[in-house]
């Protein structure tokens, strides 16, 4: 092949795929933003916590305390908490004032 002919057929290649992605481009013109997104979603959330902080009664304080303890923890990555062990100090000097 010449050199002509090969610098050809990229530009027919290219011309090509421009106009596949020109042509699908109406498919995804408008994508919904993130803006919208999270607002959505951080109003669900906020719903979700205003009706859970709603149903707390005296009755049930008790209960959900360590329902949210228990999530708290779950979410920290500290479920189960971790096997208390010695804390083997050592004093490596002092300070006198």
């Amino acid at each position: 092949m010449h050199l002509r002919s090969i610098a050809q057929c990229s530009l027919q290649y290219f011309v090509a795929c421009w106009l596949v992605c020109i042509s699908i481009t109406p498919l995804f013109a408008d994508p919904p933003s993130w803006d919208e997104y999270f607002k959505r979603e951080v109003s669900r959330a906020e719903a979700a916590t205003h009706a859970d902080l709603a149903s707390v009664t005296k009755g049930n304080w008790e209960q959900k305390k360590q329902q949210w303890r228990g999530e708290l923890l779950e979410m920290l990555g500290l479920d189960p908490l971790p096997e208390k062990t010695d804390l083997h100090t050592t004093i490596t000097g002092s300070i006198h004032h």
